[in-house]
């Protein structure tokens, strides 16, 4: 499957050093030169940087030819479902449930 992305995968992934996760589920990713640049900003971090400057070669950087309109709907799109060890472990529910609670209750 392939898969074209904008900026916030590579941002998340990189700085949890995961980015391969979107290799193994995807064989392939697509960004626009737009999103390359974003990535090489230097509001960036220095690991997303780096990451941009020397791509793997899952990665393609492709200029768009023609941007369409598309219907989509629920049935149209693949169903996807996460391999289930695709390497985050300690992210349960439970534990993003009670840190969101915390927060929550330092602003009160």
């Amino acid at each position: 499957m392939i898969i074209v992305a904008d900026s916030a995968p590579f941002v998340v992934l990189v700085a949890v050093e995961h980015v391969d996760l979107l290799a193994t589920v995807f064989q392939e990713v697509i960004i626009p030169p737009q999103v390359q640049a974003e990535l090489a900003s230097a509001k960036r971090s220095e690991a997303v940087r780096a990451f941009i400057a020397a791509p793997p070669s899952w990665l393609r950087i492709v200029s768009p030819t023609s941007i369409e309109p598309q219907d989509f709907t629920p049935e149209s799109l693949p169903q996807f479902r996460w391999p289930r060890n695709f390497g985050l472990t300690g992210l349960s529910s439970t534990r993003v449930s009670a840190r969101k609670r915390r927060q929550n209750a330092a602003y009160a």
